[in-house]
């Protein structure tokens, strides 16, 4: 215990202990007469007794103090003395260690990594080359162990750059994804079914309040919005909500697309038709109604649907050009990315008709091939019983030769005859 804390102990016994109606001394005044000597000792004698009393328990905290310090004492001689001490020292020793290695190995690795991305980089423009000549040279295995080699080489060279881009645009994602939370599939199917309640309104052509007003869209965006946000997952704006119907619809349009190709056999191949979650196929149904007539559906232009009053469309310019701006950076880095990519898809897919031809052509070449060898199967029996029969003629000649006078009995093909050796024929 401190000087000043032991101070404001003392003072606080001292103010809670005086009763205040103590006897007090009693100053002094002209034209008063002087206090009584009694009630003068009676005061002195009470603040002595207090004085003694706070003595007393000064001395009891004193050997508290003593005490506490010696366990203090001791339990540092403890602690320096023991093994605790050493096992903490030697735990956080061996962390530090831990900690060094993994840094080391982190190092390690990419300093081996390094020389291979270089050369995998400079494999790259190679590889594209290598491939068109062993598909025009109809050399199928040496063709698909490029175009293997190709794709592990685009994603390992575009790993790192992938990498440091989406480092690089982190805070930004973070801070997007902070204000818009990504639509959960309740909120999705809501607003589904809401757009097919209202989708000949949502694209018309009228206005709802004249040349200032809102547009039919957008009264129903902003409802849409605010029945969205009524779920409690977040709140959702106009803009949100449009876009989010935008990119399903594209999605829907995309799926019906790819139906169309796969089942027209323009497809450029044999592919898997993704399946659309349950709350899009009435979108789908809706979607493919409306371009039976008039073949594959193309993305809807939604700047077309509605004559847009001079906010909106200052609304929507402003939207696009900060899209264009954001997207700007990332379509400069990816767009050559892309394009390998690309080409590579196109070329296995050109490769897999190619080998499908091939295993095709080679089926029917195994067909060909039994039918053969059933008929040659056929053609030795044939020969065979010939063989036999020529064998029977040849026994019958050989005992008509020794007994000319009589007649061997012969069958020949089921049927019981009799040969003549000296008529020349059966009988």
């Amino acid at each position: 215990m401190d000087f000043l804390s032991f101070a404001d102990l003392i003072s606080k016994k001292t103010l809670s202990t005086v009763s205040s109606s103590r006897p007090r001394g009693i100053r002094p005044s002209k034209g008063k007469p002087e206090p009584n000597k009694e009630d003068v000792d009676e005061g002195d004698q009470y603040i002595d007794n207090i004085l003694q009393e706070l003595s007393v328990e000064l001395d009891v905290k004193r050997g508290e103090e003593e005490r506490l310090q010696r366990k203090i004492a001791d339990l540092l001689k403890e602690c320096a003395s023991g093994s605790s001490a050493s096992e903490q020292s030697r735990a956080f020793g061996m962390s530090v260690s831990r900690f060094v290695v993994a840094v080391l190995d982190v190092a390690k690795t990419r300093a081996v990594e390094c020389p291979q991305l270089a050369g995998d980089m400079r494999n790259l423009g190679v590889c594209i080359e290598e491939v068109d000549q062993c598909i025009n040279n109809e050399v199928c295995e040496q063709a698909a162990q490029d175009i293997h080699h190709f794709l592990t080489l685009d994603s390992d060279v575009f790993r790192f750059s992938s990498a440091a881009h989406k480092e690089m645009s982190q805070p930004k994602k973070q801070k997007l994804d902070r204000k818009v939370p990504v639509f959960t599939e309740e909120e999705t199917k809501t607003l589904i079914s809401l757009y097919l309640k209202n989708r000949d309104e949502f694209h018309g052509k009228f206005k709802a309040g004249g040349k200032t007003g809102e547009s039919a869209r957008q009264i129903l965006l902003n409802e849409w919005a605010l029945e969205i946000s009524s779920l409690g997952v977040a709140k959702r704006t106009k803009e949100n909500v449009e876009e989010k119907i935008k990119n399903e619809i594209k999605k829907v349009q995309k799926h019906l697309k790819l139906e169309k190709e796969k089942y027209s056999g323009t497809g450029g191949g044999i592919f898997a038709l993704p399946t659309l979650p349950p709350y899009l196929i009435p979108l789908a149904e809706v979607l493919s109604e409306k371009h039976h007539v008039s073949g594959v559906p193309e993305i809807d232009d939604f700047d077309d649907d509605e004559q847009m009053n001079g906010e909106t469309a200052a609304e929507e310019k402003d939207l696009i050009t900060d899209d264009l701006d954001a997207q700007h950076t990332h379509t400069l880095r990816s767009s050559h990315r892309k394009s390998l990519s690309a080409s590579a898809r196109e070329t296995l897919s050109l490769f897999t008709d190619k080998r499908s031809m091939l295993y095709e052509e080679e089926i029917k070449v195994a067909q060909m091939k039994q039918k053969k060898l059933k008929l040659e199967i056929e053609v030795a029996e044939v020969k065979l019983e010939e063989a036999k029969l020529a064998l029977e003629v040849t026994k019958a000649k050989a005992v008509a030769a020794k007994n000319p006078s009589a007649q061997v009995p012969y069958y020949f093909a089921g049927r019981d005859e009799s040969y003549s050796p000296s008529i020349g024929f059966f009988l």
